[in-house]
């Protein structure tokens, strides 16, 4: 398995790729995706909440846990949103797609309020060793989710027609409520967590947010239209 260390300097690197985007330039979603696909290609996303030190004696996982099991999950998902044309933009093909992505963040959500009223050092345990992850570093995890998704959100609203765009913005507004949740849930356990995040969101990122427009998630994270 690789190490949190090995993750965490990939993940700036991949989300410096945003740093410098124009705002009204949709990411390189594809650029970033492969990035932290390979940091975390080698990560056994079944096993990592059971194998993990930190899961002994029924302790509930830690967000670095949570959070790098989401990203895996994630990836392939919003890598399929990269595919979507003018050709193939079909409420069909891409129904689905959200539906996975909504209950992702809903089990990663389920797990993260089981670790409400736990100790620090629970909360913030690493995948592997013993030093207790930073806000820093737990931003990261954290922003480069939302990155992805909203990145490829972005170039999926890029191609979809009007006649597709009515079906799918309110199931995509629905997924923005269940970010959103999970936001209150991570926020309420990591002190100073949102300040961090906000600012990893670039430019680009926050501009398809406002796009999407849904009140949960501008609240959640602070934004004004």
């Amino acid at each position: 398995m690789r190490s949190f260390s090995t993750l965490s300097l990939i993940f700036t690197a991949a989300l410096s790729a945003f740093t410098y985007a124009a705002p009204a330039t949709t990411p390189d979603v594809q650029a970033l995706t492969n990035k932290v696909e390979s940091a975390v290609s080698g990560v056994d996303v079944t096993s990592l909440p059971l194998s993990s030190v930190e899961q002994r004696d029924e302790t509930p996982a830690s967000v670095a846990v949570i959070l790098t099991t989401l990203q895996a999950q994630v990836l392939p998902l919003t890598e399929q949103f990269t595919y979507i044309n003018s050709a193939n933009a079909t409420a069909a093909n891409i129904t689905p797609i959200i539906a996975e992505l909504k209950t992702c963040f809903l089990t990663a959500t389920a797990s993260l309020k089981l670790l409400i009223g736990a100790d620090i050092a629970v909360i913030l345990a690493p995948i592997e060793g013993e030093v207790i992850l930073t806000v820093a570093a737990v931003a990261e995890l954290l922003g480069g989710v939302l990155c992805i998704l909203f990145a490829a959100i972005g170039c999926l609203l890029d191609v979809i027609l009007v006649d597709v765009k009515v079906i799918v913005l309110p199931l995509l507004v629905d997924l923005c409520v269940v970010v959103a949740g999970l936001l209150q849930v991570v926020f309420g356990l990591v002190a100073g967590l949102l300040a961090a995040v906000l600012l990893i969101l670039t430019p680009a990122v926050i501009a398809v947010i406002k796009l999407l427009g849904c009140v949960e998630l501008l609240l959640c994270l602070g934004i004004k239209l």
